[in-house]
This record gives structure tokens, C-alpha cells and sequence, in this order.
């Protein structure tokens, strides 16, 4: 019984925290339009929030986009 209720709170926790990050980064500009999860599948929203961050540290394109430059991998390796 137990085990069933930890369950519960578990996923309820986990759907909070989900809508919590989702309005976080939502609250960024390029990031503005964001609902699910899906639309962050592949990375580019979450490296442009990155990138307001610390622009220094983040390039215009993902690592996996850059990879033929030395940068590009050592930066994929951080």
C-alpha cells in the first residue's frame, strides 16, 4: 500500500517540477512559445536559452553542428 502512495507522490512531484521548468524556460525569448516537452527534443531551444546566459561559452550552433571545427568538439567535450 505504501509502495502505491510513494508512487503517487512521486509522479505527482515529477508533473510539478515538468510545469515548472516549462514555464522557466518559457520565460525566455526564444523559448517564448514553448507547451511540451517535445518541443524541446532537440536541443536547439534549450542551447538559445543557453546562449543568453553566457554567450561567450555558447556558440551560434549546437556542438553536434559544428563538430568539423576543433572548437566545435571541444566545446561538445565541456
Amino acid at each position: 500500500m505504501f509502495d502505491d502512495m510513494a508512487s503517487i507522490v512521486t509522479k505527482s512531484n515529477e508533473i510539478e517540477l515538468g510545469h515548472a521548468l516549462l514555464l522557466w524556460i518559457s520565460s525566455f525569448p526564444a523559448a517564448k512559445s514553448v507547451t511540451s516537452f517535445e518541443e524541446l527534443q532537440t536541443g536547439l531551444i534549450v542551447w538559445e536559452v543557453l546562449r543568453d546566459f553566457a554567450p561567450k561559452a555558447f556558440t551560434p550552433s549546437l556542438p553536434s553542428q559544428i563538430t568539423d571545427s576543433i572548437e566545435g568538439r571541444l566545446q561538445y567535450r565541456k
